[in-house]
Parts: C-alpha cells; sequence; structure tokens
C-alpha cells in the first residue's frame, strides 16, 4: 500500500486505495472515461459488486462508473474495532479517499440502503461543493432509537440479531433470509448462492456495529444545495418506503421516484428502468 495513493494489484483494473485511518479499500472504475462520473455506494454487508447491473449495462458508453467495497465490506480491510464503523468522519474520508483516488470532478453520489448514510456522513463533513448531485435508492438516513418500527420493514424483524450470530449455520440461515426478503421475485439458485456469498464476505462484527451505529445524517441532506433524486420500492420489506416521504420532508425539492411491485433492490428487481432513471437525472445534471 501507497499512502495517499493507490495500488494497482489485478489485471481487472482493481485498487486498494488508503481510506480514513489508513484502512485499504477495494476500488474498481468502468465504463467511458471522458463521461459524467457516478461513484456507487454499496448497502450493508453487501460489496462493490452489488451493482454489476448498472456498470455493466450499455450505460457504461455513456458514464464513468467508481464502485468500492466499504470498510469490513468485500475486497477492502476489516478493522476489528467496532468505532472503526461508528465514526462518521472516517466513512466520509473513505469516500473522499476514492473521489482523489479516482480523480472524480464532480460526480453524482448513489447511496443504496445504508449507503445512504454513508453519502451523508460525507455531505456532513466535505458539503455538496465537489459533486454534481445525490441519488439514493431504499435508502435512510438516520438510525438508532425508533429505528426498528420507524426505518426498518418486517424481514429485518424477522432476521432479527441471526445475522451477527457467530454460529455459522444461524448466520448463513439469517442471511439467506434477509436476501429472500429483499426482492419481491424470487431468486434462482445460482443467484442465491451468490448473493449469500457475496453477504458472507463482511464478518458479523461488522454487520453488528453498523447496525448499532446511533446516527442521524438527516441534516446534512437539508444542508445540500445540489439536486437529489430518492429512489425506493413500494414493496421494499427492508427500508419502510416512508422513508422516501422522509426524504421530502427534509429536502421539499428532492425528486422522489416509487417503483410499484418492487423490494429493496430496484436496479436489480428492474434493471432497465432504473437505468434509464438513473442516466435522465445525471443528464440533466449541469
Amino acid at each position: 500500500m501507497v499512502a495517499g495513493g493507490v495500488q494497482t494489484v489485478t489485471a481487472d483494473m482493481g485498487r486498494f486505495v488508503e481510506g480514513g485511518g489508513g484502512v485499504d479499500l477495494y476500488a474498481r472504475e468502468w465504463g467511458n472515461p471522458d463521461g459524467p462520473e457516478i461513484l456507487l455506494i454499496h448497502g450493508w454487508s453487501q460489496a462493490h459488486a452489488s451493482w454489476v447491473t448498472v456498470y455493466d449495462s450499455p450505460l457504461a458508453d455513456r458514464f464513468r462508473f467508481v464502485a468500492f467495497d466499504l470498510r469490513g465490506h468485500g475486497f477492502s480491510a476489516r478493522p476489528n474495532a467496532p468505532g472503526a464503523y461508528q465514526d462518521g468522519d472516517l466513512m466520509a474520508d473513505d469516500v473522499r479517499a476514492v473521489i482523489d483516488a479516482f480523480g472524480l470532478a464532480n460526480p453524482v453520489l448513489v447511496g443504496w440502503s445504508y449507503g445512504g448514510i454513508i453519502v451523508g456522513d460525507y455531505l456532513a463533513k466535505y458539503g455538496d461543493g465537489g459533486i454534481a448531485g445525490v441519488v439514493t435508492v431504499g435508502a435512510f438516513f438516520r438510525n438508532g432509537p425508533g429505528a426498528a418500527e420507524q426505518i426498518f420493514g418486517p424481514t429485518v424483524a424477522a432476521v432479527g440479531r441471526s445475522t451477527f450470530s457467530l454460529d455459522f449455520a444461524t448466520q448463513v440461515d439469517g442471511i439467506r433470509r434477509f436476501i429472500e426478503g429483499a426482492m419481491v421475485a424470487p431468486l434462482s439458485p445460482d443467484q442465491l448462492a451468490e448473493a449469500v456469498a457475496l453477504n458472507l464476505m463482511t464478518p458479523p462484527q461488522v454487520r453488528a456495529a453498523l447496525l448499532t451505529r446511533v446516527v442521524d445524517v438527516g441534516p446534512a441532506y437539508a444542508a445540500m444545495t445540489k439536486p437529489l433524486l430518492v429512489i425506493h420500492g413500494a414493496e421494499d420489506q427492508i427500508v419502510r418506503v416512508d422513508v422516501s416521504e422522509a426524504f421530502s420532508g427534509i429536502r421539499a425539492d428532492a425528486q422522489v421516484i416509487v417503483y410499484d411491485g418492487i423490494g429493496h433492490v430496484p436496479f436489480f428487481e428492474v434493471a432497465d428502468r432504473f437505468n434509464a432513471d438513473l442516466a435522465r437525472f445525471v443528464g440533466r445534471l449541469p
């Protein structure tokens, strides 16, 4: 690892970027190097590969995509201390490090699920002066007391603490049920196996640290001056669709799109529609 810089480690152009507190973050880029820039920020217990239906699509002819694995996820480093996942400044520094390492001049930040918190961490520390806009997808902006009733859907309640379990069979069962509840249409056996494997790259203690974090980045979204697009599935069983209305409450000018009949992963469930909405939003920005 080269301090403050990047190091190419594989032929597929993956890089390790030094994030907040010196944590190595795995990141990749795709698409048109001269196109408008989009930074994809995945959710809880996921990885950059969650976005494959976006970056490996016809949009790559028009846009430059960068995605990275959050600390503790995917190929990124896994600090042991819970505080490494509960410090908003560190999370903000992770995003800033990826932006700087890839030379993103004015990217659109796209945050899915817990990624909405990470985007808010960035806005809280760095503001929106260096970005073109924000897109949230099935996202939320606060966590802590009351979250179970006001933010999370029935799948989260049903799974409970099983995804934190140090009993491997219990953990795998919890992850499987979490994934099955995330989408309306069932995955194929191969798709489900791949999704479970992707989730299991995140240690249970990382999942626990993130979900026990008390945070509210609503004021950071309220202070934004750049455009905000909120996309949510009407049948989302992970994050309540009401949260999209909560975004409107703090940003009256937010554009909100609710997908009928769709769950927590609209960019997978209706990839063509999601990609068209994303392209339309980014294409209209200055």
